[in-house]
């Protein structure tokens, strides 16, 4: 009987040990919240910009857009038709953070250095932007152009650490089914120098019906 009671016990033993696992993973010291202005802030980048803006595209048939977010001086009068350059510079191209289903919106970065206007388009070149990732700034703004978002003052749901001089840990959000039911995870990942990113936990967040 004490044979059979101690394979019994076995499982659960498991099953609370690895419940325990996933707890002290989902509970770091020190995870920072996510700021509601986090877009741009803490970049470090290995080149200096004169302005940055995120655009987000609807779609490749008139490649209309909306600036999301921007920082520093767009234009001034030293630059031959300035801002007529920033709203002819669109892409037709798919880019970063697809949304609105099943992938009619993009985002990609416009910049100004000098007199230099450009965009950066899809992750190499999102990449080559950033460079590597050694600041909080660059390690969201990588994870959101890889389709995570985040819920901003909630350090439970989307919040970052800094580990060592390369490797970031991360919550954030994103949604993995869009029908019946339409659900969003929530993922702790670990971002590294190199960009590389790993799932290191995965939970449910929202779950809802319906269809997007």
């Amino acid at each position: 009987m004490t044979q059979i009671l101690r394979y019994i016990c076995l499982p659960a033993v498991f099953l609370a040990v690895t419940a325990c696992k996933k707890d002290f993973l989902w509970n770091l010291e020190g995870m920072e919240p996510v700021s509601a202005d986090w877009m741009f802030r803490d970049l470090k980048l290995p080149e200096t910009y004169d302005y940055i803006e995120l655009r987000m595209s609807y779609g490749p048939w008139e490649a209309m857009y909306h600036v999301q977010d921007s920082l520093g001086l767009k234009c001034d009068e030293t630059i031959p038709d300035c801002f007529t350059r920033f709203d002819t510079l669109r892409t037709y191209r798919h880019s970063f953070h697809q949304g609105c289903l099943p992938g009619y919106c993009d985002h990609y970065l416009v910049t100004r250095q000098g007199n230099t206007i450009r965009t950066w388009v899809g992750l190499d070149e999102l990449s080559s932007f950033l460079g590597p990732v050694d600041d909080s700034g660059d390690a969201l703004l990588w994870v959101y152009a890889n389709g995570y978002y985040f819920e901003a003052g909630n350090s439970r749901n989307s919040g970052v650490k800094r580990l060592n001089d390369d490797i970031f840990y991360m919550i954030a959000l994103r949604m993995v089914k869009d029908c019946m039911p339409v659900q969003t995870d929530r993922f702790l990942l670990e971002v590294h120098r190199s960009g590389e990113i790993k799932i290191l936990a995965q939970a449910l967040h929202h779950q809802s019906g319906g269809c997007i």
